[in-house]
């Protein structure tokens, strides 16, 4: 029985021991476990987008400022080490001015440091941005993933794919455009799907919005790079002051926001495609201080001066050729900025601006009126393709003829499209104003003159000018919607510089230089653009004095005299209340989705082209007016 009783001792210390053994091991790997999950917790807030951004704007800053003597390196290593420094800053210092290369630089510079020294790869990459749950990522992730895979295949053209692929394009049923949540939410979904994305791919695209907060354009940095007619932000939604005024006890205020929703200023990117603006209200800069970073860097290319309360306005370009304009509380409500991108390194040709039905006729019009040097106007409303149309007509004037042109801002960019030309452009400076360009135009030898935009009073002015004395012909773009303002706006400029303080005399000096209007459109519904009509400008013809004065003196008796007076009277009281010193004649215009031919040319108009074309243009000339426009394809 003793030797039982120690058997069963004995089994109890064992079992007592292998029980406190696994109590043991399970509490170590409790233990472990949770060590790991603190362990990786830590390795998740390391690599959120916001610490990663710190991270590189530390390294960038480390980079560039280090004590390359204490490094203890050979001389080569030296040497190269101080090359690479002197790259990285020249690229940090352009890449937010428009220059591509530099941004691509910096780009690949951010790349490399996240994966060599950061360790980003398939394991942490996640963490960053959840590409492995979508539902969990933001609109503003899933359309630059969209974005980014769609530029793989598409290049610039990437984000005009994503427009047109999706209708994205077309009008809300409040006649509005716009992209939201909601529809990017789906497009993810359809386009991705379960398909998997590349580590490469998704560091790339963490680099790419990195960038975008340490020195990019925040949400429309990749927006701006891609072929668009341009982005705008800050021009929608409620202002921040405007928010205090407000308040919940307000009902009607409280029922219209519940009714049709409310956006700060800061939701507001707006995109420019084919002209129409569509709103990408499911980007936002975040933060008032994110959209003032924007737009006081975005206007930086040439040092144009400081944004402030005395300057709250300025227009520059980008160094792609890029119109920026941006101001600042107070005279604007909000801070804001448009960038325009005006420069297509493609020579456009008439025949991609003039698509539709019968398109020969104004096509072949509008090349002789540049053969025969004839002062032609380019109307319409913004983004209906002035401009467009204005360097694609250069192709038909006369090669041995040398261009001037006179812009606000550089715009057109005429050197890089013919750049075998005689072509030299001039803008206004502080120190330099656009009369005194004008001026310095009349001693360069040139024979045509170019206003990208005539908009102001003095512009106009020069317009008047140069067409009278100081070249051959002029081509110039105004923002008139019918040729009778385009007149009346070219004739209250003169008046008001003071040129003129007879409003009759000031039309009709206008009219005596300006010859035809080529005014453009752009389809509300479609977002096509054609030329709604070319019209003929014919100065009012009056009595010649010269032959009424002879007449007077051949009169004997005074009965006679003194009809022939109250005739003359007449005739000048006519004159001077006559409401227009001009005709119109409409040649051509745009209906039910065709050119119609209207009148042809006037007979002394005709007269002064044909002098001045060759033979073969003179037939073609004589052929488009007598046998198109003399009714047979009416």
């Amino acid at each position: 029985m003793s030797q039982s009783l120690n058997s069963l001792l004995i089994i109890a210390m064992i079992s007592l021991i292998l029980f406190l053994v696994f109590m043991r091991l399970t509490q170590a790997k409790k233990e472990a476990r949770l060590n790991i999950s603190k362990k990786e917790q830590r390795n998740k807030s390391d690599y959120t987008l916001e610490v990663l951004t710190e991270y590189i704007s530390q390294r960038m800053l480390d980079i560039t400022t280090s004590n390359l003597f204490a490094q203890d390196l050979t001389e080569e290593q030296f040497k190269r080490k101080k090359r690479r420094r002197k790259e990285l800053k020249i690229a940090l210092k352009k890449c937010n001015t428009g220059d591509s290369s530099s941004r691509a630089y910096v780009i690949s510079y951010i790349f490399d440091l996240l994966v060599k020294e950061k360790n980003l790869d398939e394991r942490t990459v996640d963490y960053a941005i959840p590409f492995h749950l979508p539902g969990k990522m933001t609109s503003e992730q899933k359309f630059i993933t969209l974005l980014h895979k769609l530029e793989k295949k598409n290049g610039f053209k990437a984000l005009g794919e994503f427009i047109t692929k999706f209708e994205l394009d077309k009008p809300k049923p409040d006649g509005g455009y716009r992209v939201l949540e909601q529809e990017v939410d789906e497009i993810y979904k359809k386009v991705m799907g379960k398909g998997q994305i590349s580590t490469k791919d998704k560091i790339e695209i963490i680099t790419i919005m990195i960038y975008s907060s340490y020195k990019g354009f925040g949400v429309i940095d990749y927006i701006r790079e891609m072929s668009i007619d341009g982005v705008s932000g800050g021009v929608s939604g409620m202002p921040e002051f405007s928010q205090d005024i407000f308040s919940d006890e307000d009902e009607e205020f409280v029922d219209h926001v519940k009714k049709v929703g409310m956006s700060s200023s800061l939701e507001s990117v707006w995109v420019m495609y084919k002209g129409k603006k569509i709103h990408f209200s499911f980007l936002s800069f975040k933060t008032s201080s994110e959209l003032r970073r924007v737009v006081t860097n975005v206007y930086k290319y040439g040092y144009p001066g400081q944004l402030s309360e005395t300057k709250p306005a300025i227009i520059n370009e980008m160094a792609d050729g890029s119109r920026v304009t941006v101001m600042r509380p107070k005279l604007a409500e909000s801070w804001a900025f448009f960038i325009r991108k005006k420069y297509d390194a493609k020579k456009v040709e008439l025949t991609e601006v003039i698509k539709h039905e019968n398109n020969e006729a104004p096509i072949k019009l509008l090349q002789l009126l540049m053969k025969s040097k004839r002062n032609v106007a380019v109307t319409g409303l913004q983004g209906s393709g002035k401009t467009t149309l204005l360097m694609a007509l250069v192709e038909y004037i006369n090669p041995a003829l040398s261009l001037r042109i006179q812009e606000t801002k550089f715009e057109l960019n005429l050197r890089r499209l013919y750049s075998n030309r005689n072509i030299l452009s001039f803008q206004e400076t502080d120190s330099f104003s656009g009369q005194e360009s004008l001026d310095l135009q009349k001693k360069t030898d040139g024979d045509v003159t170019i206003l990208g935009e005539v908009a102001t009073n003095p512009v106009a002015v020069w317009m008047i000018q140069t067409s009278q004395v100081a070249s051959l012909f002029t081509l110039f773009t105004h923002h008139a919607k019918t040729f009778a303002e385009l007149v009346f706006s070219l004739r209250n400029s003169l008046l008001n510089e003071g040129m003129f303080s007879n409003e009759k005399i000031a039309e009709q000096q206008v009219v005596s230089v300006l010859q035809f209007d080529v005014h453009m459109r752009q389809s509300e519904e479609t977002g096509e653009r054609f030329i709604e009509r070319i019209t003929e400008c014919i100065p009012a013809t009056f009595a010649n004095m010269d032959e009424a004065q002879k007449e007077l003196i051949n009169l004997t008796d005074t009965e006679s005299k003194m009809d022939f007076l109250i005739k003359m009277q007449s005739v000048y009281y006519l004159q001077q209340t006559q409401t227009q010193q001009f005709i119109e004649n409409t040649i051509l215009e745009f209906k039910d989705g065709k050119y119609i031919t209207v009148n042809p040319i006037s007979d002394k108009r005709l007269k002064e082209m044909m002098y001045e074309l060759n033979k073969e243009d003179q037939n073609e000339l004589r052929y488009l007016m007598e046998e198109v426009w003399g009714g047979k394809n009416h």
